[in-house]
């Protein structure tokens, strides 16, 4: 096989194909053909391919370790050359002994793909992932929720509801959290997004690259019943300068309880928190409608507040033993249990 190919083409796409391999499955699989190189790998659970242009004097497969691949080209600049087995660019010459390990077979989907708006879908999935717990509870709420219009995610303490413009699916889908972070990183520059869905594997593709993962099957807990459908205090808070303070306060936070005071007047809100050797408080001018004492782990929100760009937020409550309600705009929101105060 022979082709020659630029390494700015080449290098980023193998950085996203080496965060799927594993110690188990290190491969990439590189297919010259007619003026294109495909390069493919997966784990067994995410199928990963893209496309890039290449010159091809001599069509034909091989494959290699592509985590030692990805360094070496990450190295080079200008024009890369591969001449069965040896690697070429500006003078170097690198020689790589070809691997005969078989690679994972793509689940192929027949139903009809949709086409999405990428730009709205991957912003979303984004700020949705903060919410969903480890990868390695192994559970649903592990995953992401595409639910009508609405994408969400809980780990049991907080959860994030945000909201595309049009529904994607008649059905519930469960996204692995791992394939959400790469379609954010993958396609954080595509325009549109082709998807198609079986039900128990998905399909996303752009012009280049093509994701196909296996979905979290069962039921996801009815998280619609966990969201308040009023609440009797309120409070309007400028997102940035409370930002601000949650973040000067955290360094006076306990590093093992994390928990973050917030007293409520109708004018004013005082953040406060304490540990060995140090304790302190910041106060900033809000619009609320009631007082009220309540506590939250600082690092889910600082989560929350880091999340959204908008100027202002709302904080809807009814009690501080209540779970609050954040609400950077109409159709997002993320909902947080509050820390008990002792006494």
């Amino acid at each position: 096989m022979k082709f020659t190919t630029n390494q700015q083409d080449l290098a980023p796409i193998l950085v996203h194909l080496s965060r799927i391999t594993s110690n188990l499955l290190p491969n990439v699989q590189l297919t010259a053909s007619t003026d294109t190189l495909t390069l493919y790998t997966s784990d067994c659970s995410v199928y990963m391919s893209a496309t890039i242009p290449a010159v091809v004097e001599e069509a034909g497969t091989v494959t290699m370790d592509c985590k030692e691949l990805s360094a070496l080209i990450n190295r080079l600049t200008g024009k890369v050359n591969y001449d069965n087995g040896i690697v070429k660019a500006n003078g170097s010459k690198f020689k790589f002994v070809p691997t005969q390990a078989e690679m994972p077979v793509v689940p192929i989907l027949e139903e009809t793909p949709i086409t999405v708006d990428a730009k709205e879908l991957i912003t979303q999935l984004k700020k949705t992932l903060i919410g969903a717990a480890p990868t390695f509870t192994g559970n649903l709420l592990s995953g992401i929720l595409l639910d009508g219009q609405n994408v969400v995610a809980t780990d049991g303490n907080m959860m994030i509801v945000n909201r595309l413009s049009a529904k994607l699916f008649d059905e519930q889908v469960i996204l692995p959290s791992k394939l959400v972070d790469e379609m954010t990183k993958c396609f954080a520059n595509a325009n549109s997004l082709s998807i198609a869905t079986n039900g128990r594997n998905i399909t996303i593709s752009s012009d280049t690259m093509t994701i196909t993962s296996t979905l979290l099957e069962g039921q996801y807990p009815k998280y619609a019943q966990l969201i308040p459908q009023s609440y009797t205090k309120k409070a309007v808070l400028n997102a940035k300068e409370l930002l601000q303070h949650v973040s000067l306060i955290e360094l006076a936070a306990n590093q093992k309880t994390n928990i973050c005071k917030m007293a409520f007047t109708p004018d004013n809100l005082t953040l406060s928190a304490n540990k060995d050797g140090c304790e302190g408080d910041t106060c900033m001018d809000i619009e609320s409608t009631d007082e009220l004492n309540i506590a939250f782990n600082i690092a889910y929100l600082l989560k929350i507040l880091k999340n959204y760009d908008s100027d202002v937020i709302e904080f809807s409550f009814d009690g501080s033993l209540s779970a609050g309600l954040f609400k950077p705009n109409e159709s997002d929101l993320a909902l947080l249990m509050p820390c008990q105060i002792r006494s």
